[in-house]
């Protein structure tokens, strides 16, 4: 389940489909957009359930690593990122799921009305 190539895709998808929505939209194709926003739905869950996996077992990479030392260096908030890892996939997941559930609510709604 926790496959690295997986977890990237998922974070692609969610970070590239999201600018086609404003195309779509201006054609007036709001199928279009509305599958656009369920394929982020359901990456974005799996990103989530990614999270929670990993945050049950995370073991910091960092433990004997002392941060301090690495005040004003450039790599030290890289450090912080590998150590929050799961936090950081469930925080950005979340993001994009409740975003991408308004979308869809968004584009259900204006699709009723012109049916």
């Amino acid at each position: 389940m926790l496959s690295g190539w997986l977890i990237t895709a998922a974070i692609f998808v969610c970070l590239t489909l999201i600018h086609a929505v404003p195309f779509l939209d201006k054609s007036r194709n709001y199928w279009a957009s509305l599958s656009i926003f369920g394929l982020i739905s359901i990456a974005s869950i799996y990103l989530l359930l990614c999270g929670f996996v990993m945050a049950a077992d995370w073991q910091d990479p960092f433990t004997d690593v002392d941060i301090s030392d690495q005040r004003g260096r450039r790599g030290s908030w890289v450090i912080y990122v590998i150590r929050l890892w799961p936090y950081v996939l469930m925080a950005t997941s979340a993001y994009f799921l409740w975003n991408s559930m308004g979308g869809v609510l968004n584009r259900w709604q204006k699709i009723k009305g012109n049916a």
